[in-house]
């Protein structure tokens, strides 16, 4: 090939990529101006969800943005599709410089569309950019020529001394924010705040404690999450006594499994740059050590946790692992894709469209476009579907009292019920996240078309396509606590191209063609950085003030520390509650049910809070077992009491579960509790 020729095929191939960037770029304002149209609008709540959750979720129906994203995703997978079964059909037309003004379009419309919900992200973001365009002024390059000249680097071991550097920010960051946690309780400073947490807890790892410690053991009677939650919570709390913890340590589990996500997240980036790890490693936890800490407030929720995305995190593993084989084993990686879905269906959905993805990519040949692709679902298919139902029969089945069915409750719920939250405006980071992620995925499908994907490529579209999938559960509620987990995967998805001429490239000539991807990743993840430094600061001091407070005996209950517990009116409803009521005889309907279950009552019920129903046909379902099932007593939160006045909404749910039994008569009210006697 000549001299001309090459250039030809150069300028080809960047005329290709800007092109790319600019239908990415289409995307992403599509995005946040979507959902920025309809954060204006109100849209009335199904009517069947009850009252109780829509006031106190302050919920609107996110029926409307939840199909404006799955609608816009569509479309880009078909575009994506289309591309792969005509090869030579120009899917995507060539935009020319286009790319640099969608692009800046992408970022002004991010900024001044997104939502404020995070005050700290904007500045860091802005920082970086100031500092990518100061890097192409004269001073940067005095600057860089002082600290860069060849003597002074031969008498300072830069790489040494940043790798040691980088050590020690990994090794501080583990002991300090999630090793040493682990042995005190955790803050409750109210019982408004204990109300908040015993839900959460109940809706997602007591189920794990139902598992080894009841009548039934190895059955629960609900998986909302997935039975990847209670079996991971299982496990740890059976090995909790070999180290002297009691196996009732629910808030101890979570934090472990904090630190078993770190781990694996550290393994991630180990495995997919070895070379320069500890900086990728540093990186991740920048970016995530809000969120992954044991002192903030996200141990209060587990679903928010690192037990939730232990499933996703080791899927990944399993990917990059089968990345170093020359072809993908597609039989195991359906397996594991179904495996993962029982795990947790909502990630475990993401990774299966991600293995797809890259599976495809890796296994497509240009000359057979419709036969590689159709031969390559139909074997992922047929071991995705042996393999689920093996799943449903030998592992949900037994563990499982109820429907298998049931499993994918809480997944239906959210992407498709309408249940969500507030339609508030996009937040920067998720339509940056869209953009890039596409970006990703198009760049792959072109290198696919032309014959020339290698299986770095093929990666980086498969967690591409899980970050699209997994950006659902932010759509359908607009938390900026929502977004965590897909700073995680935008470190995996760079992770193999990140090389020390990567950041020399990126401040020497950040601008050289406009506004690149590198460019607006390094603002985003200033800004993150800078975002979850500071949340985690705001925290970190009353935290540890209180560690080094003692919390007596009398004021530890179930791991958390309650400074207001003794001698408060909760502490006389729960002493109530032990000292004259039997287990076996008694059901109850309280605000803190982790607390009650951990004490052997409510054992068989099908529910772990009373929260737990959501729609009218739910409180029926449990009503009619009560009337079939329910023992001698029922014993309610009393409404005018402590509890029930700090979660008005939850006490009126239960006394829905009351008022509709036929079966019970009010025996008496007693310090708290309202007492119904079987008739």
């Amino acid at each position: 090939m000549n001299t001309r020729e090459k250039r030809r095929g150069k300028q080809i191939f960047d005329d290709s990529k800007r092109s790319l960037v600019a239908a990415a770029a289409v995307f992403a304002i599509i995005f946040v101006l979507g959902l920025f149209i309809l954060h204006f609008f109100t849209f009335p709540v199904d009517a069947k969800i009850l009252d109780t959750h829509v006031r106190i979720l302050n919920l609107e129906s996110t029926w409307a943005q939840s199909r404006f994203y799955l609608s816009l995703l569509g479309l880009f997978a078909a575009i994506c599709a289309a591309s792969l079964f005509w090869p030579s059909a120009k899917i995507i037309p060539v935009m020319g410089r286009a790319d640099h003004i969608l692009v800046l379009i992408v970022v002004i419309a991010a900024i001044f569309l997104g939502s404020g919900s995070n005050l700290f992200l904007l500045p860091g973001f802005l920082f970086v950019t100031i500092l990518l365009v100061f890097s192409r002024t004269f001073w940067f390059d005095q600057i860089a020529h002082i600290w860069m000249r060849p003597r002074l680097t031969q008498k300072l071991p830069f790489p040494h001394f940043f790798s040691w550097l980088a050590i020690g920010i990994i090794f501080f960051y583990i002991v300090i924010f999630l090793i040493a946690p682990l042995s005190t309780p955790l803050l409750i400073r109210s019982d408004t705040m204990l109300l908040g947490v015993e839900g959460h807890y109940a809706t997602t790892i007591l189920s794990g404690f139902d598992l080894i410690c009841c009548s039934e053991v190895g059955t629960i009677e609900r998986a909302n999450y997935g039975l990847g939650m209670p079996l991971l919570t299982a496990l740890t709390l059976k090995l909790f006594p070999f180290f002297g913890l009691s196996d009732t340590a629910l808030v101890q589990a979570v934090k472990m499994h904090q630190l078993i996500a770190v781990t694996m997240i550290c393994f991630l980036c180990y495995l997919t740059n070895r070379k320069y790890s500890l900086y990728i490693i540093v990186l991740a936890l920048g970016l995530t050590a809000f969120m992954l800490s044991n002192v903030g407030p996200a141990v209060n929720h587990p679903n928010q946790t690192g037990i939730r995305y232990i499933p996703i995190l080791a899927s990944l593993i399993v990917l990059v692992l089968e990345m170093r084989r020359t072809q993908f084993r597609i039989w195991l990686l359906a397996s594991a894709a179904a495996v993962f879905v029982i795990l947790s269906p909502e990630t475990g959905l993401a990774t299966t469209a991600g293995y797809i993805v890259a599976i495809v990519l890796k296994r497509y040949d240009p000359k057979l476009p419709i036969a590689s692709i159709a031969s390559t679902f139909m074997r992922f298919g047929m071991a995705f579907f042996v393999t689920g139902m093996a799943g449903s029969v030998l592992v949900i089945g037994p563990i499982l009292k109820n429907s298998p069915g049931e499993l994918f409750q809480f997944l239906s719920l959210f992407a498709i019920g309408g249940y969500g939250g507030l339609v508030e405006k996009p937040s920067m980071s998720a339509t940056l996240l869209f953009f890039v992620a596409t970006a990703t995925i198009l760049d792959s499908v072109w290198r696919a078309r032309r014959g020339d994907i290698v299986m770095t490529d093929a990666y980086g579209a498969a967690v591409a396509t899980i970050m699209l999938i997994w950006l659902m559960y932010y759509v359908n509620r607009m938390a900026e606590s929502n977004l965590w987990f897909q700073w995680v995967l935008l470190v995996l998805l760079i992770a193999p191209h990140l090389t020390r001429e990567v950041w020399q490239n990126l401040f020497r000539k950040p601008l050289k063609y406009g506004v690149p991807i590198g460019a607006i990743i390094a603002c985003m993840m200033g800004g993150q950085i800078v975002s979850s430094s500071l949340q985690i600061g705001l925290v970190a001091g009353e935290s540890f003030s209180w560690q080094f407070v003692r919390c007596d005996d009398n004021m530890t209950v179930d791991g958390k520390c309650l400074p207001w517990f003794p001698g408060s009116k909760f502490e006389l409803q729960m002493n109530v509650l032990i000292e004259n009521y039997s287990p076996d005889e008694t059901l109850v309907l309280s605000g803190v049910p982790t607390y009650v279950r951990l004490r052997g009552f409510n054992d068989g019920v099908p529910l772990y809070s009373p929260m737990e129903a959501r729609y009218e046909k739910d409180v029926d379902g449990i009503v009619n077992w009560i009337e079939r099932h329910g023992p001698k007593y029922i014993l309610a939160d009393d409404p005018s009491f402590d509890i029930a006045l700090a979660a008005p909404e939850r006490s009126r749910q239960i006394q829905k579960y009351l008022s509709r039994l036929i079966s019970y008569r009010e025996l008496r009210r007693e310090d708290g509790w309202v007492v119904l006697e079987r008739i």
